[in-house]
């Protein structure tokens, strides 16, 4: 059970503090979102000609309005949506950040806005040590801890203006934004340690709960039977022992680690005993509780492709066997992580399907039952992990660094190839950026949406000569049960 800070008077000054961090760092917020409108402004930004995540036009320009936006150019491309029309303009940000000095007060805020942050935690610190709380522990070694680590992730002024140094406007968003971030993340880590001295894991002594975890609650005779035993809502402050069957068990990271060697086949029980002192009002109580698993002999098998390995996304195919039992009598289940569903196929075949990655600790399970007496016989763990990367090709390079003008005047675009990936899956290339680096010209760059070139980019592969280079970064592509595009990096190309 939680107690808010209503029921612990105590922490409320803590609870008060972290309300107020996030409101601290939005004069740094606004102020970047000021320098982003001005340096944008200088040709306007892009607004898409449609609904745009289920905004009208009128609603989107009112709210970039809002931010300081005032000029808007019409697109029909929706990924351009926000984005600003002069994107390789250098002298805009040259101005507002330097000639305007914008880039100096934002830095000045920023260290202004860190120290007002910090302040809120040596206040902190010596009010519990004027009045200390039992289960409260602000550590001055700990506030100086979490100051190192934001003044990690803030740029020293030099740095600063060097990566604003001869930055064009897109260069501009993502250092802003990662501003942004450091401002923000500094309030969540210290949101995140107040919350920690707040006492919020405190034991409710009259609805105690043992837990047992065990990797393998179904085990072969002669294998070992490990379990770990666990108090629910367990707390770094509490102190508790554990025992089984009267045997003490080493207590390490909140858990103690059960083993054990069962002689025979059958339902096997042992008693766990937990021992805790509660960390407000140092009072102890002891829990006990049975636990239960099986143990039977190893006379059943599970075969598939994956060698115990379960892919998110693709069907895959698993077979089930039992000595002495026909595949008529058995019947597979699916449980434990991975989101997993069975589908029969008959002759003791089915296709599992799973949507989650799994770990060695909560892996997903194929049971096999004895359809005759609905009795479980063995459980078989799989690891449930996502489709393996593809590889990022031109789709007639064969991986090749180097190519003629006329292959690579040929190519059609790049794709998302799966290598020595047994099953019947298939990649796709969603986006990437194209640069052309011609030997005689300045550099040209365009995002290509899809794996096919569009026809500007068709353009440039078709001006392939002696001595061009081309570059396709920040690829991105997805595979079958992926949720979000796959990162691929980028690829190089020279024509000889």
């Amino acid at each position: 059970m939680r107690a808010t800070s209503e029921e612990k008077p105590t922490t409320k000054p803590i609870a008060a503090a972290g309300r107020s961090l996030a409101e601290k760092i939005r004069p740094v917020l606004d102020e970047i979102a000021k320098i982003r409108s001005e340096i944008a402004n200088a040709k306007g930004i892009y607004l898409f000609d449609g609904e745009y995540y289920h905004q009208s036009i009128e609603t989107r320009k009112a709210r970039y309005e809002e931010e300081g936006f005032t000029k808007f150019v019409m697109t029909s491309n929706q990924l351009l949506e926000a984005q600003p029309l002069a994107v390789f303009n250098k002298a805009q940000p040259k101005k507002v950040l330097f000639q305007q000095g914008k880039l100096a007060e934002l830095y000045t805020l920023c260290r202004q806005i860190k120290a007002d942050l910090f302040q809120v935690l040596d206040d902190l610190v010596l009010l519990y040590q004027k009045e200390p709380v039992r289960g409260v522990k602000l550590e001055a070694f700990e506030i100086e801890q979490i100051k190192q680590k934001v003044e990690q992730t803030f740029p020293d002024s030099t740095k600063l203006e060097g990566l604003f140094k001869d930055a064009s406007i897109s260069d501009c968003y993502p250092i802003l934004r990662k501003i942004e971030s450091a401002n923000k993340n500094t309030v969540a880590l210290m949101v995140s340690f107040l919350k920690e001295q707040m006492g919020t894991k405190v034991l409710v002594y009259d609805k105690f709960e043992v837990f047992s975890s065990s990797e393998k609650p179904y085990i072969l005779l002669g294998e070992n039977y490990e379990a770990e035993i666990a108090l629910g809502a367990f707390s770094s402050q509490a102190e508790f022992t554990v025992s089984v069957n009267g045997t003490a068990l080493e207590v390490e990271g909140g858990k103690a680690q059960y083993s054990a060697r069962p002689g025979s086949v059958g339902t096997q029980t042992y008693q766990a005993k937990i021992i805790v002192v509660n960390p407000l009002t140092g009072e102890t109580e002891s829990v006990r509780k049975d636990f239960k698993y099986e143990v039977g002999r190893p006379s059943v098998s599970i075969e598939n492709t994956g060698k115990s390995i379960l892919y998110i996304g693709v069907n895959n195919p698993i077979s089930v066997a039992a000595a002495g039992l026909s595949s008529n009598d058995l019947n597979a289940r699916i449980s434990g992580a991975g989101g997993g569903t069975l589908s029969k196929m008959g002759g003791g075949k089915y296709n599992v399907k799973v949507t989650k990655a799994t770990n060695s600790i909560a892996p997903c399970y194929i049971e096999l039952y004895d359809k005759r007496t609905n009795k479980k016989i063995n459980a078989f763990p799989f690891e449930v992990k996502s489709i393996p990367d593809p590889v990022v090709l031109l789709t007639n390079s064969n991986k090749k660094a180097l190519l003629s003008v006329k292959e690579m005047q040929s190519q059609r675009g790049l794709m998302a190839v799966l290598e020595d990936f047994d099953f019947d899956a298939r990649c796709k290339v969603e986006q990437y950026t194209l640069v052309y680096f011609p030997v005689d010209t300045e550099k040209q760059e365009i995002l290509n949406v899809g794996g096919a070139f569009v026809p500007a980019a068709q353009a440039l592969i078709k001006a392939a000569k002696t001595g061009d280079q081309y570059l396709f970064k920040d690829v991105e592509a997805r595979c079958p049960g992926d949720l979000v595009n796959r990162r691929m990096g980028m690829m190089g190309v020279m024509v000889e």
